[in-house]
């Protein structure tokens, strides 16, 4: 009966519930308790260095997906004054042949 008792709950508990079984049994234990408080700030601390550097990247990122997003705009529009330009070049060329074709 205790075999299959233990069997029953190796199968069904999360290995999480493990963890925080083994935590909840560690902090009940004074000497591990000063080292586990240590560790955790130590976590703690390297958790908000990584968040800082992550955010740092993400800036990194945004900024420059904005400058190719402002360069792939600038081009377009070059693009567009470009053609404009090519339309007015091909609008006065036509206007100096009839002028010329007039004479």
């Amino acid at each position: 009966m205790w075999e299959r008792f233990v069997e029953r709950t190796l199968e069904h508990v999360s290995p999480w519930a493990w963890v925080a079984a083994g935590a909840a049994l560690l902090l009940s234990w004074q000497p591990a308790r000063k080292g586990l408080r240590s560790l955790a700030v130590t976590g703690v601390k390297n958790g908000i260095i990584i968040g800082d550097r992550l955010g740092d990247l993400k800036a990194n990122w945004r900024q420059a997906w904005q400058d190719i997003v402002a360069e792939a705009r600038n081009v377009r529009n070059v693009t567009e004054d470009i053609k404009t330009a090519a339309t007015n070049i091909k609008e006065a060329a036509g206007e100096v042949k009839e002028f010329i074709a007039d004479d």
